[in-house]
């Protein structure tokens, strides 16, 4: 019987510049998001008097 090639030899094509998350860092990422944007300044979809601050038409 001839010898299968192995799924060794098979070329795995890498993605370049991705930043891979951990994911029981997405999760936390996923609970804190709220937490995350509010320190960083950042609008947080329900907060209407951050778009109302910017100046910022948010449709409701």
């Amino acid at each position: 019987m001839a010898k299968t090639k192995s799924s060794k030899t098979k070329t795995v094509k890498k993605t370049t510049n991705v930043k891979r998350i951990p994911k029981n860092q997405l999760k936390a990422l996923k609970r804190n998001k709220k937490a995350i944007l509010q320190k960083e300044g950042l609008p947080i979809p329900e907060d209407r008097e951050w778009y109302l601050e910017k100046g910022i038409q948010k449709e409701l």
